[in-house]
């Protein structure tokens, strides 16, 4: 993964789990932004609300 000289991940937007578990990891973890197609053809950001699974109950 590529830097600018300010830290790795300076330009990813992390949700707070992910931040966390990046910060107090005793290994080294790689983090990705998986792009999702839409029906347009678009390729858009994952989120929570894209492609997870329904409530239960």
């Amino acid at each position: 993964m590529g830097a600018h000289g300010r830290g790795v991940f300076v330009d990813m937007p992390l949700g707070s789990v992910a931040g966390k578990v990046l910060r107090l990891s005793p290994v080294p973890l790689l983090t990705a932004l998986l792009p999702v197609q839409s029906a347009a053809g678009e390729s858009k950001a994952f989120t929570g609300r894209h492609g997870s699974a329904p409530p239960l109950g």
